[in-house]
């Protein structure tokens, strides 16, 4: 099985944007919740599936809500989530992650 392994900057873009979902409506939080974790296990399943970024990232758009998962393959077993990017957000703000 592949391993998933967060950027502590991705992680808590997830936090951050789970927090003020939170603060609004704790169902849609929760909801958005159970997106991502079914965005990470389709990634984890077929990391190839998705659209390219450039050369080394991709991205999956997350259903309902203005999100995209931000990953590479480090190596056939191991999978970098770079950012939880909110689609409105200038994008590849994250480059410099790595």
């Amino acid at each position: 099985m592949v391993n998933i392994v967060f950027h502590p900057e991705a992680v808590e873009d997830y936090m951050d944007a789970f927090d003020w979902s939170f603060h609004r409506n704790r169902s849609i939080a929760e909801k958005f919740g159970r997106e991502v974790e079914r965005a990470v296990e389709m990634i984890q399943q077929h990391p190839l599936s998705w659209s390219k970024f450039d050369e080394t990232h991709r991205k999956f758009l997350l259903h309902r809500f203005p999100y995209s998962i931000i990953y590479r393959l480090v190596t056939d077993k191991k999978i970098w989530i770079t950012a939880v990017a909110h689609q409105k957000r200038e994008e590849g703000y994250w480059l410099s992650r790595e």
